[in-house]
């Protein structure tokens, strides 16, 4: 089966925080260059009531704050827009978006 993967971008990522259990899609809540900061956002989404994540890219050493992780992508899509909807004040929530992880 291929991915679908338009409107989607497609990352290697490795978890350094969180548990584990990424799944193919997932929604970024946030990049940063710095960890601390990403942990910071974990920490919030977390008190948010979600299972956040944080996800390295060594490629562009970035972390990735992944808000939540899907199998299927529909879902994740889904997930996404609930995520906006529900911060509609905060910019960067705004801008968040769909990560394949490839390997």
């Amino acid at each position: 089966k291929v991915a679908d993967t338009s409107g989607v971008r497609p990352e290697k990522v490795t978890v350094v925080s969180g548990n584990e259990g990424l799944k193919d899609y997932s929604v970024v809540a946030g990049s940063f260059g710095v960890k601390a900061n990403a942990e910071g956002l974990k920490q919030y989404l977390d008190g948010q009531g979600y299972n956040a994540k944080v996800v390295y890219n060594a490629e562009r050493n970035m972390y990735r704050v992944i808000a939540s992780s899907y199998d299927d992508r529909a879902q994740a899509t889904q997930a996404k827009e609930e995520f906006k909807a529900k911060y509609p004040n905060r910019d960067d929530f705004q801008k968040a978006w769909l990560l394949y992880r490839v390997y």
